[in-house]
């Protein structure tokens, strides 16, 4: 499958920034590297707050045996699908605050800034 190959819709969203939003964040697939027998998938484990530019490498990488890209989600169907919004292409939400509230590590920078004042 050659780039041309891609969904334009898809490719697309090549060098737009991927906003993590999920709580528990998000894995998200590099690229595929083939040998003769397999795909061994490289991947990032993105934390809530870190964000990513999108590759075609990874564009192809989104796509499940169908040809549907995960990426392609909209905010009402990662809703419907998981139960929140687990990732944003449109920048972070204005008035979304990047740790979760009552985390533990949402507490411990609360107890820093305690410590300051």
């Amino acid at each position: 499958m050659t780039t041309t190959d891609l969904d334009p819709e898809l490719l697309a969203l090549e060098g737009s920034t991927l906003w993590v939003l999920s709580p528990g964040g998000l894995t998200v697939v590099l690229e595929v590297l083939d040998d003769d027998l397999y795909g061994y998938p490289k991947t990032a484990n993105l934390k809530r707050g870190q964000s990513i530019v999108l590759t075609e490498p990874v564009l192809r990488a989104s796509l499940d045996r169908k040809g549907h890209s995960w990426l392609l989600d909209s905010e009402l169907d990662q809703r419907d699908k998981y139960g929140h919004v687990r990732f944003s292409l449109d920048g972070w939400p204005e008035n979304e605050p990047v740790m979760v509230p009552g985390s533990p590590e949402a507490l411990y920078q609360a107890d820093q800034e305690r410590a300051l004042a």
